[in-house]
Formats: structure tokens, C-alpha cells, sequence
């Protein structure tokens, strides 16, 4: 998994994998699960990981921020770990600022939408959900919150579908 942000207020940096949202809410049940994470934190090209062949599955964190200068050769990394038959996870936004290295992004990963945040909806509405992750004795809350304009490739396990409307009536589909 990936950690790190570029906020220069004291409180909110994430210098190290513990304070990663990967550390807090996804380290625990992997590793329940056999699973171990290592962590990694981009501050140039240089530090891209040469990865063995235990590597399964790559996370990109939610609220993982990175340097604009390493973000076309993480595109072209990530699309390189992918064509060699690693998982890419994403949580939260696309980590990408730059617009043309988002929409690199997208392209080569077959997502649909723009990546770009989009507005806060006024309400949520349960399209799809994965019966085998969600139908357990909690109820999944719908949160509405300024999501992601993305949409899962077309082939994706697709874990969970909402339909945002804004309060002017605009829809947006999210995966």
C-alpha cells in the first residue's frame, strides 16, 4: 500500500504508514485474512517499488496524495503492475491532480466518468450491491458524501453501485 500527503498543515500529514488509512482500517483484517502489507511513499520516480512475485494486490489509499512530478510515471507503473496480473485497489478519488495524467489513468484502466469530484449529493439510492460482502447483520449507511465520478471497466466485480441525485436533479452513477 501506498501512504503519504502533501498537506502542510502539521496535523493532518501522513509521514508514516502507521497514520495511513491502509495502517487504521485495512491492515488488521489482511492480515486475519494471511495476508501481508508492506508500505511504500512516492516522493520522486526513484522510489517506485520493484515488486517479487508475492505481490498480489496494490492498494492506492484513500486520501493518498502524491507529488505531480511522479504522477505520469506512476501511471505508466501501475499499468505495467496491472498487465502483469496484479490487483490494483483503489479507495476514495483517483490520486491524480494533473488532468492529463488522470485521464491516462482512466484510459488504461478502462473506467468510465472523468475521475473528477463531483458534487455533494442530495440524496443516495442502493443500484447494486455484492450479496456475498454486504448481507451479513449490518446495514450498509448511505453516506452522502462529494464522491468520485467514476465508473467500474465494464468486466469489474463490481462490490457496490449508488445513484447520487443533486439537488437540482442531476444523476450520477457511481461503482
Amino acid at each position: 500500500s501506498f501512504f503519504g500527503n502533501l498537506s502542510t498543515v502539521q496535523t493532518e500529514q501522513v509521514k508514516w504508514p502507521a497514520e495511513s488509512f491502509t495502517a487504521q482500517k485495512l491492515q488488521l483484517p489482511l492480515e486475519w485474512l494471511g495476508y501481508e502489507v508492506d508500505y511504500f511513499k512516492l516522493n520522486s520516480p526513484a522510489d517506485l517499488p520493484v515488486l517479487d512475485g508475492n505481490c498480489r494486490v496494490i492498494v492506492l489509499p484513500r486520501g493518498w496524495q502524491i507529488p505531480m512530478s511522479v504522477e505520469g510515471p506512476l501511471v505508466d507503473w501501475l499499468n505495467s503492475q496491472r498487465l502483469a496480473g496484479r490487483k490494483i485497489v483503489m479507495l476514495g478519488a483517483v490520486p491524480f491532480r494533473d488532468p492529463e495524467q488522470r485521464a491516462r489513468f482512466i484510459t488504461a484502466f478502462g473506467l468510465g466518468g472523468s475521475g473528477a469530484a463531483a458534487i455533494r449529493p442530495a440524496t443516495l439510492t442502493e443500484v447494486a450491491r455484492d450479496a456475498a460482502i454486504f448481507d451479513y447483520e449490518v446495514t450498509l449507511p448511505l453516506v452522502p458524501v462529494a464522491f468520485t465520478e467514476l465508473r467500474a471497466p465494464a468486466d469489474a466485480r463490481r462490490i457496490l453501485t449508488l445513484e447520487a441525485r443533486t439537488k437540482e436533479g442531476a444523476t450520477v452513477v457511481f461503482d
